[in-house]
């Protein structure tokens, strides 16, 4: 999570994903500044945050974690036999 490349600032980066139960679930409410990317994928919802403040990007993460499993997560069974 720490990284410091040819001397620049040190950058703290995690990220938070989920399955959706959405198609394309509506992430706009996950508007912090923070913010560095997207997932744009159907039937997923994730976000990368970045920020040269460590406890900053946890509070992020753990934040998210909590409102993605309320807002778009989305499970099912394991199949009954492994897939081919």
């Amino acid at each position: 999570m720490k990284r410091q490349i040819d001397g620049r600032e040190v950058i703290y980066k995690l990220n938070a994903k989920t399955m959706a139960r959405q198609e394309e679930p509506d992430m706009s409410a996950y508007d912090d500044p923070e913010v560095v990317t997207r997932v744009r994928k159907r039937h997923h919802a994730g976000l990368i945050v970045s920020s040269p403040d460590e406890g900053r990007v946890r509070e992020l993460v753990e934040s998210y974690v909590t409102r993605f499993y309320k807002d778009f997560h989305a499970s099912a069974p394991p199949p009954q036999r492994a897939a081919d």
